[in-house]
């Protein structure tokens, strides 16, 4: 149980200490697309319970909608269309424990695998995941040895390693005529937000007389949707904090949000597959990021939400509908790959003035941490640790930017300087370029 001091993280003596670990926000997400004639949607929930106990999380409650059963866990969400699940645990999960059985009950339906996609963002510390979760290469290591029978498997990372990034890994059991089928079902747009401001964060801690319905109304979440797409919410409100809902969207659709709320570990997580026009999306953004008002956040197209980027790009049209959140900095340039046939792209962002982020300082530690982590035998790689050179170089201010990080131990509030020499990561150290375009594991 962690101490809910608001604000503590960023102010006070204690601020030039070294991140503190805490529970680790950002989810390892599973999606297995079957084909056959079978329905997943037959698997009884009980079935589904076993399944998750090899993943350590249970069903809290479950949404039934036209096209697609949602399950709220103790641990993020699970939705089961009737040939593709999606399943997202965070903390120290074992997803892919799951994974044997997730083709087991495929099998039961007599559906066979056409594609699995498996996706995370950095940990804070992969340390304190267990085995293969501690390192991307393991991870691949550990789905190549299970999935040998697949006709190709491509790995990627998106962004640098030494600020936010992803890692993602592909397989496919079916020829490339399915590209496009696959291209549709697996796009995704995703929000994943950092250090959320203190007064946000306090509607999704427990007290008494506050449910999550009323944790969902009063933050505008219910809201974040257009009011003509009819969406189902089923939320739940952690002891003694922490939030989880997951929303049946029109009639084939879900979006989900996961909070953590402490602030030595704040986090933040929006996704959906609900196919906003690409020229929505700037709006679709500043509304999440309105209701939580990160100091940092990245944003991540998967699929056909890769037409987006254009609109992404312009950092003020966002920040014109951000609210009280202010103006956001975009951070470089868009990372893009292509996993296979599958486009990705990933941008982040920075709130323009960190440094009076009320957790300011919690996020310019936390930056400090992830560079000094790119230099240690837990950062992420690829495979055969083998990394194209970036396709851009740094200018001189973005390498001195960089090295000021790098070279810091901790954070001191009271050194001006340093924070104006962190702050500038929001223009230029965190520089997305892309690190990668497909890697056959």
């Amino acid at each position: 149980m962690f101490n809910y001091a608001f604000g503590e993280a960023a102010t006070g003596s204690g601020a030039e200490e070294k991140l503190q670990p805490g529970f680790e926000g950002p989810e390892k997400s599973l999606h297995v697309v079957f084909e056959g004639e079978g329905s997943l949607r037959s698997v009884p929930q009980a079935r589904w319970s076993l399944l998750l106990d090899l993943a350590r999380c249970k069903i809290l409650s479950a949404t039934h909608g036209l096209a697609c059963d949602a399950y709220v866990l103790s641990e993020s969400s699970l939705f089961v269309y009737d040939r593709h699940i999606v399943l997202k645990t965070c903390g120290t999960t074992r997803l892919l424990d799951a994974l044997d059985d997730a083709l087991a009950v495929g099998a039961s339906r007599g559906l066979q695998p056409r594609t699995i996609f498996y996706a995370r963002k950095n940990f804070t510390f992969p340390e304190l995941q267990p085995a293969p979760y501690r390192s991307f290469a393991d991870e691949c290591a550990f789905l190549d040895e299970r999935l040998g029978s697949a006709r190709s498997t491509h790995s990627a990372i998106a962004g640098p390693l030494s600020a936010d990034h992803w890692c993602f890994y592909v397989a496919s059991f079916a020829d490339d005529a399915d590209a496009d089928a696959d291209v549709a079902e697996l796009s995704l747009f995703e929000v994943k937000m950092h250090e959320i401001d203190p007064a946000r964060a306090a509607l999704f801690v427990e007290r008494d007389g506050w449910t999550g319905k009323l944790a969902t109304a009063a933050s505008g979440i219910a809201a974040l949707l257009p009011p003509v797409v009819q969406q189902t919410i089923d939320e739940h409100l952690f002891s003694p904090c922490g939030y989880s809902m997951n929303g049946l969207v029109g009639a084939a659709w879900y979006s989900t949000i996961h909070v953590t709320p402490e602030p030595h570990c704040s986090y933040v997580s929006f996704e959906t597959n609900v196919p906003v026009a690409a020229a929505a999306i700037p709006e679709l953004l500043a509304r999440v990021v309105d209701v939580f008002r990160p100091a940092t956040f990245s944003v991540t197209l998967i699929g056909a939400h890769c037409s987006a980027v254009a609109q992404l790009l312009d950092a003020a049209a966002v920040s014109s509908s951000c609210g009280d959140a202010g103006a956001v900095v975009l951070c470089g340039m868009p990372a893009s790959i292509n996993l296979g046939m599958l486009p990705i792209t990933m941008l982040s962002y920075t709130v323009s003035d960190i440094a009076a982020h009320p957790l300011g300082v919690q996020a310019l530690r936390r930056l400090a941490h992830l560079a000094q982590r790119a230099k240690s035998d837990s950062a992420d790689v690829l495979p055969a640790a083998v990394l194209p050179s970036p396709s851009a170089s740094p200018t001189a201010s973005e390498g001195a930017a960089s090295s000021s990080v790098a070279n810091s131990d901790g954070i001191d509030d009271a050194d001006p300087l340093l924070l104006q020499q962190l702050a500038s990561l929001g223009a230029t150290a965190a520089s997305y370029i892309p690190m990668a375009d497909s890697f056959e594991a």
